[in-house]
């Protein structure tokens, strides 16, 4: 089978990543969705969270890659993943209030983009410290 699953730490990364991802699939379903409620359905709207989840990536990937090879990224790891967590606690607290309006759909996308932005890489690097292969 695949050699990386007989280290144990690996394991837990896959099952941690498995569990991350499900999250940020959740979250690129629902921001789009919950623009298109907020605002009656104008394309423009309802694309813009996903713009601003893109476009930090596209500029800070190669700098997050950078920050994940000179820190320790198993601290990385846990600061980008609570710093995902406050961002997903802010907008369900904001839709459960119904304080919610498209700015700060998009303001919240934008701050998962940063996250991510240093998350996938950081997650990727990580595997070689695991495995040392």
């Amino acid at each position: 089978m695949l050699p990386a699953l007989h280290y144990g730490d690996f394991r837990l990364l896959l099952g941690n990543t498995f569990l991350a991802y499900t999250a940020v699939w959740m979250q690129r379903l629902t921001a789009p969705w919950l623009m298109l409620t907020l605002t009656g359905g104008d394309p423009l709207l309802v694309a813009l969270p996903v713009a601003a989840r893109a476009l930090p990536y596209l500029f800070l990937g190669a700098f997050g890659g950078t920050v994940a090879d000179c820190l320790n990224r198993k601290h990385m790891l846990l600061t980008v993943q609570a710093l995902s967590a406050v961002l997903s606690l802010a907008a369900a607290v904001l839709v459960v209030t119904q304080e919610v309006s498209p700015w700060m759909v998009v303001a919240i996308a934008f701050g998962y983009g940063i996250v991510h932005a240093f998350d996938i890489p950081c997650r990727q690097s990580f595997v070689y410290d695991l495995t040392n292969r």
